[in-house]
């Protein structure tokens, strides 16, 4: 398994699909060679276990990736079914898709505490990958440890450090003005069970790439022209510090962590890059902390989790200038009224107080049976001001008090029998949603609404292993997504509010099998297929006017699925091959509501076909303890309309065009005597290609970066 298998950990064992009958002999035909490889060729006993090396002769999970010049998204979008698409610029925001999945149906988790209560709540692309030793990435039935209710998809990254004194610090630099530093520090006492960590990081970058856009001339003609993007840039800052003591007698765990962050984005067009902009930006400040404890009695069999704790948000939002900008940052002439997006003035904060638990209680019964139960509650209350608006005490509508409180729980029961080839996991869920808020009439009156909400759902997963190398599972749901914060209520920036969004409910169902054969002469090989349906009644999409976002609901929509995935190492890891592809048929079903008329159309603006590739080359032991690895990636992802295709042929013209990104990348890594420090560069959309956004917004171009790790 490569390196990058190894760092996106699925702990939740993959659903595979049942392929059409083309796939399934391409797939019967792998699985006799496979296994053929392993009758000729299988060694009788494991490669000998060396630095940095499990009994299995693996990569432990993140020592690579952590030191080449990616970040977590990238690392999950490689060889994984994962899909991205970035938002413009470097180290900004990114729409990740898994299993036809999107946006907030994929919970992020940040060692168990949902991310955005965290200390970074500018997504999963903020977070260095330094400071992450392993994803957990959960492709089927969620846990009920975890508490969300996620329909299907979530990552958990985790943080736990090794016994021991260490600290490690990073420094990247490259295009378009990027700097990103990251430096971290622990210690864990095997005697004395304590433990400390203090971790930090700050990103620069100016995002002044050069991209085509349409520029009048002196009589107002338009043509295409290249311009740098020269109000797009990004800083963020943050750290944290944790203490506590583990695996004492009383106490497993017992952690307290404390974080803080700021960051700044400026806001350089609107969503179709048809308009600059020259001064507005937003940005946010979090603090909060965290208190985490755990114990299990190994005479009974039971073990308890608990998680509580505290966020503070604040966002601000601010379009105040009179200029109207063009595209060389020259202010062309003075409006009268003043706000550049929509000529209203806005200087926005909005203000968010979270406090959020999770006690799990889990009882083995025997090695073969185990019973879970888990509670999780979440309650938010948010208010603000734009002080633009503020006239004799009107406050406008953003001083609306808004509420939410969200209590999912769970029951969950796994057998694993006939000595763990078979293993059931059954699980009951409940959802309970309080929407508390305050909306402002014509006169400026506050009148309160609520939309509650309780739901149950249940599900069963089972996995079969055929044998040690191959398995099967197949799966059930029927679960409830409850709308997340910012889509009842906004973003506090360019998503409106939508107060009365129903909860998502849907039915799933998947196939797969899973093919992994380690220990031969021949090398490792690996291979899955997955097949799911899901029938999902008021989906939650997102939806522009060009000006801002809303979410709405879709009465229905099916989506169809086809994953496959297949990946070699070679004996000692000197090369490793990976391939995946991604086909999803996701359809609007409505026959009511306001997208009735777009009945069998694609849902618009998602990306339906999509294909990894990767390949790393490494060379060991040129002068010491080192490593040379050159590593290539490329990624295509098919076009993807952006509106109801119904429409037209205007409207069906208005695509996201296809594109097939390339990133080429080498790393020189060397340790001598408990220390380790390496060297990245890499080229990053190799060929210079046309690189655009989830709404057809240009990114990069051709791109360089070099970094600098060191572990001590």
């Amino acid at each position: 398994m490569s390196s990058l298998d190894s760092f996106v950990n699925n702990r939740s064992l993959t659903v595979e699909a049942v392929p059409r009958r083309r796939t399934q002999y391409t797939t019967a035909s792998f699985i006799a060679f496979s296994l053929l490889a392993r009758i000729c060729f299988a060694q009788g006993a494991p490669a000998a276990v060396t630095s940095g090396l499990d009994d299995n002769d693996q990569p432990q999970p993140g020592q690579a990736e952590q030191q080449q010049i990616v970040d977590v998204d990238r690392i999950l979008a490689r060889p994984s079914d994962f899909g991205l698409r970035r938002s413009t610029g470097i180290i900004t925001g990114t729409r990740l898709s898994l299993n036809g999945f999107t946006e907030d149906q994929i919970h992020i988790f940040f060692d168990g505490i949902p991310i955005e209560l965290s200390g970074y709540p500018f997504g999963i692309a903020n977070i260095p990958a330094s400071l992450v030793q392993r994803i957990d990435v959960y492709r089927d039935v969620l846990p009920v440890g975890l508490s969300a209710d996620a329909r299907d998809g979530a990552i958990n990254l985790v943080t736990t450090p090794d016994p021991g004194s260490q600290a490690a610090a990073t420094y990247l630099v490259g295009s378009f003005g990027t700097h990103r530093a990251t430096a971290t520090a622990s210690y864990l006492g095997d005697e004395s069970g304590l433990f400390g960590r203090i971790e930090g990081f700050v990103d620069d970058t100016r995002n002044n790439f050069d991209v085509d856009v349409e520029v009048p001339d002196e009589r107002g003609r338009l043509s295409t022209t290249s311009v740098e993007r020269f109000h797009d840039a990004y800083r963020a800052a943050g750290g944290s510090v944790e203490l506590g003591v583990v695996d004492r007698s009383w106490v497993d765990n017992l952690t307290l962590r404390a974080f803080i962050t700021d960051h700044s984005k400026q806001l350089q067009h609107n969503l179709t890059a048809t308009i600059p902009y020259g001064e507005v930006d937003f940005g946010g400040f979090t603090t909060g902390g965290s208190l985490r404890y755990g114990k299990a009695w190994q005479r009974s069999g039971l073990e308890l989790t608990i998680i509580a704790g505290y966020a503070y948000v604040a966002t601000k939002f601010t379009d105040v200038s009179t200029c109207l900008y063009d595209w060389l940052g020259e202010c062309l002439r003075n409006q009268v009224r003043p706000g550049e997006i929509d000529g209203v003035s806005r200087r926005q904060i909005v203000r968010e107080h979270n406090v959020f638990g999770r006690a799990q209680l889990q009882w083995s019964l025997n090695p073969a049976h185990e019973i879970r139960l888990s509670v999780s509650p979440r309650y938010t209350t948010r208010n603000g001001e734009d002080r633009a608006l503020v006239v004799d005490g009107f406050i406008g509508p953003l001083g609306a008090q808004r509420d939410l409180l969200t209590l999912v729980s769970g029951f969950e029961y796994e057998a694993k029998l006939f000595g763990g080839r078979f293993d059931n996991l059954l699980f009951f869920k409940s959802y309970v949603q309080i929407a508390q808020f305050e909306e402002v009439n014509l006169g400026g009156v506050f009148n309160e609404r609520t939309n509650d909400t309780h739901r149950v759902g249940v599900g069963d997963r089972l996995r079969f292993r055929v044998f040690d190398w191959l398995y099967a599972t197949a799966s059930y749901e029927w679960l409830t997504r409850l709308p997340t914060l910012d889509e009842l209520y906004g973003d506090a920036v360019l998503v409106s509010p939508g107060p009365s969004l129903s909860p998502e409910t849907s039915h799933n169902a998947s196939f797969g099998l899973t093919l992994d054969i380690r220990g031969t002469l021949a090398g490792s090989f690996r291979s899955n297929v997955n097949l799911f349906i899901r029938e999902t009644n008021d989906l939650i999409a997102l939806f522009s006017d060009n000006v801002g976002f809303l979410y709405q609901n879709i009465s229905g929509a099916r989506t169809l699925g086809v994953e496959a995935a297949a990946g070699w190492t070679s004996p000692r890891r000197h090369l490793t091959l990976d391939g995946s592809t991604t086909f999803l048929d996701f359809r609007n079903t409505s026959d009511t509501g306001i997208f009735e008329s777009f009945e069998g159309d694609r849902i618009p603006n998602r990306p339906y076909f999509f294909a990894n590739l990767s390949a790393i080359a490494r060379v060991f032991e040129l002068l010491a303890d080192d490593e040379l690895s050159l590593y290539w990636q490329a990624r295509f992802v098919e076009e993807i309309p952006r509106g109801w295709q119904s429409i037209g042929i205007e409207e069906f013209a208005r695509v996201v065009p296809s594109q097939f990104i390339q990133n080429l990348g080498m790393k020189y890594s060397l340790s001598i005597g408990g220390y380790s420090g390496s060297v990245s560069v890499e080229l990053s959309n190799l060929t210079n290609e046309d690189n655009v956004n989830f709404f057809g917004i240009p990114g990069p171009g051709l791109a360089g970066f070099a970094k600098l790790a060191l572990t001590l």
